[in-house]
């Protein structure tokens, strides 16, 4: 039942979005976390110059020139160089990622995309910690600004704990600062959380019912099914909280 539920709302998560009367497309939302390299003239050295010129016109070069450029900050020689290493053998999973995330950082959502993707796949033993910060940084900026491939990322991230390990603050933070269809997601999946840890307390059920009231105001009637659904099972945790005796009177 409950794993029928997850699928449910993984599922009517991304439709959602996409009802969105937002003008840009939910899946489509870009963020740009760093302004980049802009300019060719922006380099130290006409060497870079002329390699960065001849990469834009769709010349090849060295691959060194490429990862030189890709480290001043230059989004589209950082997706270049991390579409060079997927394509390489014996390439580290983490410097694909890295310079997916340097691009997506400066905008570019096909970039966003491939980290998505690399990072989906990381093994965590992988992803050092200093990246794994500035990684898990770029994923929830663009979930912040309603993203809606971000969103079910956080939302998978959360529940496997891979490849950045707990969010459960970070997702809890997300939501204070969400609104619309991704406020709805995120409160959906937090309520079912909730749900599926036998453990819950009073307290935990108080907060999915919380979560269930924000979905349950979603636009999306997708949303609004699977809220509702959850409604009574979220009832029959509470009847099935252990009650405390009462005081005896002398």
């Amino acid at each position: 039942m409950f794993k029928l539920t997850t699928a449910l709302i993984l599922c009517l998560a991304a439709p959602a979005f996409a009802q969105s009367s937002e003008p840009i497309e939910p899946s489509r939302i870009t963020v740009k976390m760093m302004p980049g390299i802009t300019s060719s003239a922006q380099l130290p050295s006409q060497e870079l110059i002329n390699a960065r010129k001849a990469l834009t016109q769709g010349q090849t070069i060295y691959t060194s020139q490429m990862r030189q450029i890709a480290d001043l900050g230059d989004g589209f020689a950082a997706f270049k160089f991390a579409e060079w290493l997927a394509a390489a053998e014996n390439a580290q999973p983490s410097d694909i990622a890295h310079y997916y995330g340097m691009a997506a950082a400066t905008g570019r959502l096909v970039a966003f995309n491939r980290l998505i993707e690399t990072l989906d796949h990381m093994d965590p033993a992988d992803l050092p910690r200093a990246r794994s910060n500035v990684l898990e940084g770029i994923v929830f900026a663009y979930a912040r600004a309603g993203n809606s491939r971000a969103v079910d990322a956080v939302i998978r991230y959360q529940l496997s704990q891979r490849p950045f390990g707990r969010l459960d603050t970070e997702v809890e933070s997300l939501l204070k600062e969400a609104h619309g269809e991704t406020a709805a997601a995120i409160s959906l999946h937090l309520a079912l959380t909730i749900l599926q840890n036998p453990a819950h307390t009073a307290d935990d059920l108080e907060r999915a019912q919380t979560y269930l009231a924000t979905a349950s105001a979603s636009e999306s009637l997708e949303t609004q099914l699977v809220a509702s659904n959850l409604g009574p099972m979220l009832e029959q945790a509470f009847a099935e909280q252990p009650t405390l005796p009462s005081e005896v009177i002398q």
